[in-house]
């Protein structure tokens, strides 16, 4: 119909028990107002009230600096690098995975959480 256009993609995959992992992107004359980065919180916030899951990963290639920037904005933790984790066009490549956990949004989890305890080895 007259004046609906893509602005963005988002997918949501269940990847073990209470795990799922998201992935995202926007059209280039979207970029920059945010609707990704609302669309990434309530697609979460709705896999934390209505499916049950825990943590929603985060992965982007390493250097994928608009994709991390959304991420981060939602509110996701960077948990580190994946090595060889992605494979585009034949080669693999290394991977940033964050993740979202329902206390990130101020939610209620299925499970109890106990965080590792914080040292200086860390």
């Amino acid at each position: 119909p007259d004046g609906e256009e893509l602005v963005g993609m988002l997918d949501l995959v269940m990847r073990s028990l209470s795990t799922a992992e998201i992935g995202f992107w926007g059209t280039r004359e979207h970029r920059g107002n945010g609707y990704v980065t609302e669309a990434v919180v309530e697609v979460c916030r709705w896999a934390f009230t209505q499916l049950s899951v825990d943590r929603v990963e985060w992965r982007a290639e390493v250097g994928n600096h608009p994709s991390r920037a959304v991420a981060e904005r939602a509110g996701f933790v960077m948990e580190g690098v994946l090595r060889a984790a992605i494979i585009h066009r034949g080669v693999r490549r290394d991977s940033w995975v964050g993740a979202l956990l329902p206390s990130d949004l101020g939610l209620p989890s299925t499970a109890p959480y106990l965080p590792a305890p914080v040292t200086s080895a860390q």
